[in-house]
């Protein structure tokens, strides 16, 4: 079984209102043995442009815009926040 979803994300802490979307699918699986537990997984994590103060960005633009720090900033915010989700941290 292959689901599609996607979730938008808020980072609180940057002098601006910024927010993205990531994609990923769950994927059904199993351990391959008789009558062993199902369980979800994620695949095919996919981050979405940034969105400051209500304008959606390409990475070149921030770098142009507000500079290759910032970005690294937002990076390592949304990183941070997908990686602590507990919805994507799915257990059998």
């Amino acid at each position: 079984m292959y689901r599609e979803h996607s979730k938008t994300y808020h980072l609180d802490h940057y002098d601006h209102e910024v927010s993205f979307a990531i994609e990923y699918n769950l994927v059904k699986n199993d351990y391959g043995v008789s009558n062993s537990p199902t369980f979800y997984s994620v695949e095919d994590l996919k981050y979405g442009n940034y969105t400051i103060d209500g304008i959606e960005y390409t990475d070149k633009e921030i770098v142009k815009k507000f500079g290759k720090p910032f970005l690294n900033l937002l990076d390592e915010g949304a990183s941070d926040l997908v990686k602590d989700d507990d919805e994507l941290a799915i257990q059998p």
